[in-house]
């Protein structure tokens, strides 16, 4: 049992209980006053419908319990003032509204079943510490309410008509006052259920009313029973292995008919319990008595004595054994060494445990260590008017179909700290020599190799070797996986390579950042150091000039199915241009939206990505060029395996040296001024998705430029993916 107190979730369920338990025990004494039990029974399974409309929607349970049982607070504090209906009917029929509300909604949804169980039964265990400080904070709420307005709400709880009669405004009281039962019953029924909620609200009072004659008491002792049954209803669902709601709930009526049982026997019997408590009292004071404990005191004492002296004895026996040990050791080494006749050789001793598991390894032919695989492939069809693609920086031609590439990867663990990944890729690349004659050329490289460690000191995972740099989202994971055909003409810009982005050899850690105050966020720090092999933003490549990189995330879910990424990229660096060392500065700010259905991975969603990249580059003249430039990705999911999608792209041309803005200029005898060349492109998408490894998509792009041709392109793919997968980045 100690173990489990020390566990996090263990202990947030212990203290949400007792908060809980604290806030419905006491509001329940209003409840027992104004005799209506059952409005907490019907409130509760109100809030439970509304949690079930919100599993249903995809939307907050908590706000929806909220609205739910703040519409039926309204309903039922207004009741005690018309009295046509009587009360009892007025609850049963709500709580037949709430329970067809919550059983409809469960039934349309796909997981419902096993959602019955936790509203109705709730699962303490699984109490996050958000949930703990939005209970805390009702608490002190309906707290310092009733603290402030106590007797308004005692008085309207006794007797509704007479505070009316005394120019008391008893209708906003009694609102008010079924605005904080509520409030207390929205909060706690996601994580206690209406079983345990209804408990607490009746349990503990009425047993704290059968004990208690004063209100202060009653309130008190109220709140007290409804703590206690927490931990000892946790302790026997942990020891009987029962679920944790019922556990406590039972507990709380197993003190009721302990209370009930024994002031019915003080009741009954209060003359036969005087009685007995004076005749023990007359035996245990009576001389016999006293003599008879004096004897047992006298044997205790010798028994003690006997156990001392045989410790004692046993204590000499092993210093005697230990002495003679030490001198038959002697003799031994003292001893000459008898020749032995010969014999027949001795069996070779066991192997050792790692010699067993090698030989074990070997024996399997070594197929631990077959690595996972992969194999990417991307073809591609493109149809131009107006200025051609440059293959060697978009990554495939205009006007053809294009293998842009296939991927062969390799993934293993190394160790349960360690894990190995590798990419070739190869690719047919169309190239134009200087007479303008075109060429295929078959071109096969690594694209990554790099390892990652998962578990170093202070909490640091960090990836060694050539790997997406991570700066930005469309540089964190495999470009493919993204719902477009092309890349971002600002990716292009910056980085060329084909298209894909900012590859390079380094290494980069991160650290994973709790935050204090909920549990549905989490902030990731990144920081690294790189060669700079890259043609177009940096071109480093040497120990005395790299890029330095530095990225903070922060993860937040806002729902269960819905979850959003806000970041922050840097890098600094270094190229060189006319034979000079110039640096390089590039900043990212990157937002990602994420929703899925909760339960259908292929259901409907919704997808939303937008990154800014600003630059500083230092020109040939000592001055300072700043660009900047972006994209604004969205898919919507709208059929099991269809998507429709959207792209607006805007760049500024960096200026770089080797950017392909900067390389097709329609004048080349006017000086290059770097920003001044604007693009701007639209692009709609078409996206059907049979399966997870498999993808047909067909964009259409325009582009207008003030610097160049304005083009229009239709783009077809088809991307199919065979082994294992990898992170998506959208």
């Amino acid at each position: 049992m100690i173990e489990i107190l020390q566990q996090p979730f263990f202990q947030n369920a212990l203290m949400a209980g007792i908060v809980v338990a604290l806030m419905c025990s006491f509001l329940g004494v209003y409840v027992l006053l104004k005799r209506v039990v059952f409005v907490g029974f019907a409130l509760s399974h109100i809030a439970s419908a509304g949690v079930a409309f919100a599993l249903l929607l995809g939307t907050s349970p908590l706000l929806s319990a909220l609205a739910f049982s703040l519409g039926g607070v309204a309903f039922f504090s207004q009741v005690p003032a018309r009295r046509k209906v009587p009360m009892e009917a007025v609850i049963g029929a709500s709580y037949i509204l709430a329970a067809a509300v919550a059983i409809i909604c469960v039934a349309k949804y796909p997981v419902g079943e096993a959602r019955t169980l936790r509203i109705l039964f709730g699962n303490i265990l699984s109490v996050e510490t958000g949930e703990l400080v939005i209970l805390a904070l009702v608490f002190i709420l309906i707290a310092v309410v009733h603290f402030l307005f106590y007797k308004e709400f005692l008085f309207v709880s006794f007797d509704f008509e007479t505070a009316q009669a005394h120019g008391l405004n008893a209708r906003f009281w009694n609102l008010l006052l079924y605005l904080t039962l509520g409030i207390a019953i929205a909060a706690a029924i996601r994580s206690m259920g209406v079983l345990l909620v209804f408990a607490f609200l009746v349990a503990p009072p009425i047993t704290a009313r059968l004990l208690a004659d004063r209100m202060e008491r009653m309130f008190l002792l109220a709140m007290a029973f409804g703590a206690l049954s927490v931990p000892i209803g946790l302790y026997f669902a942990f020891v009987i292995d029962l679920p944790t709601g019922t556990a406590i709930a039972a507990t709380t009526m197993a003190i009721l008919l302990l209370v009930l049982l024994v002031t019915s026997l003080l009741a009954t019997a209060r003359l036969r319990r005087v009685a007995a408590l004076v005749a023990v009292g007359a035996f245990i004071l009576s001389p016999p008595h006293l003599a008879l404990a004096t004897s047992q005191q006298d044997d205790i004492k010798k028994l003690q004595q006997e156990m001392e002296s045989l410790k004692e004895t046993i204590r000499k026996l092993q210093e005697q054994m230990e002495a003679q040990a030490e001198i038959i050791h002697h003799q031994q080494a003292t001893a000459p060494q008898a020749q032995s006749p010969p014999s027949k050789p001795n069996p070779p001793p066991p192997p050792a445990p790692e010699e067993q598991q090698s030989g074990i390894l070997r024996q399997l032919g070594g197929l631990v260590f077959n690595p996972e695989m992969r194999v990417e492939g991307n073809f591609i069809f493109n149809n131009t008017w107006g200025r051609n693609r440059d293959p060697e920086a978009d990554g495939f031609a205009s006007d053809r179909f294009s293998i842009k590439e296939v991927e062969l990867g390799f993934r293993s663990e190394i160790d349960p700290f360690a894990r190995f990944e590798a990419i070739i890729s190869a690719k047919n690349l169309l190239t134009f020599g200087e007479d303008g004659e075109r060429s295929v050329n078959a071109e096969v490289e690594l694209e990554e190799a790099l390892l990652t460690l998962t578990r170093l000191p202070l909490g640091l995972q960090a990836n060694l070797g050539l790997f997406r740099t991570r700066f930005g989202e469309f540089n964190d994971g495999d470009p493919d996986e993204l719902p477009e055909v092309d890349s971002p003409n600002v990716i292009v810009n910056l980085f060329g390579n084909e298209g894909e982005g900012w590859v390079d050899t380094g290494i980069a850690a991160n650290y994973q950042l709790a935050n204090p105050w909920t549990d549905d966020m989490t902030h990731v720090l990144w920081f690294g150091i790189f060669n700079g092999d890259n043609d177009v933003a940096f071109q480093g490549g040497a120990f005395d000039r790299p890029v330095w990189f530095g990225r903070f995330e922060t993860f937040y879910e806002v729902s269960s199915s819905a979850g959003a990424e806000l970041g922050l990229a840097f890098a600094q660096g270094h190229r060189e241009e006319e034979a000079m060392t110039l640096r390089t500065t590039l900043a990212n700010v990157h937002f990602e939206f994420d929703y899925r259905d909760p339960v259908l991975v292929y259901g409907k969603g919704f997808n939303f990505l937008g990154e800014f990249f600003l630059s500083d580059i230092e020109d040939v003249n000592g001055g300072t060029t700043r660009s900047y430039g972006g994209y604004a990705l969205g898919q919507y999911l709208f059929a099991r395996g269809w998507s429709i999608g959207a792209r607006f792209d805007y760049s500024q041309c960096p200026g770089f040296e080797n950017s392909i803005c900067r390389n097709n200029f329609e004048d080349p005898d006017l000086p290059f001024v770097p920003g001044d060349g604007r693009e701007w492109a639209i692009s709609p998408i078409l996206i059907y998705q049979p399966s997870r490894f498999l993808q047909f998509r067909a964009q259409y792009k325009h582009t207008n430029r003030d610097f160049d041709k304005n083009s229009d392109e239709i783009m077809l793919q088809a991307l199919f993916i065979a082994g294992f997968e990898r992170p998506e980045p959208f």
